[in-house]
């Protein structure tokens, strides 16, 4: 997949976290560092700080950060800044912030 869509990135950090999952945390750094895209994620750059601390041994703080990863992919307002297609209802989110006020 990563192959078919190299600039994907929710393949990328689905990737690196299943070789990360898997103990190849030098193949998942080298992975999130082949990206090209000039406007970096913040996911990917939150998991390269997961992956070093893990390649560290700090397992701990490494379990903590994932798990803010895992709550911030999910959360609704990143996902809608960060896809382009939608980019243009942005003003919606805004909306709703400013009525549940």
């Amino acid at each position: 997949l990563n192959n078919n869509f190299p600039e994907n990135i929710e393949i990328m950090a689905s990737l690196a976290d299943y070789y990360s999952h898997k103990g190849e945390v030098e193949k998942a750094i080298s992975l999130l560092n082949s990206n090209t895209k000039e406007d970096n994620s913040l996911i990917l750059d939150l998991i390269k700080i997961k992956l070093e601390l893990q390649k560290e041994g700090n397992d701990k703080t490494a379990k903590k950060l994932d798990k803010s990863i895992n709550n911030l992919s999910k959360d609704t307002r990143y996902q809608f800044s960060n896809n382009s297609s939608v980019s243009d209802m942005m003003w919606l989110l805004e909306d709703i912030d400013d009525n549940e006020v």
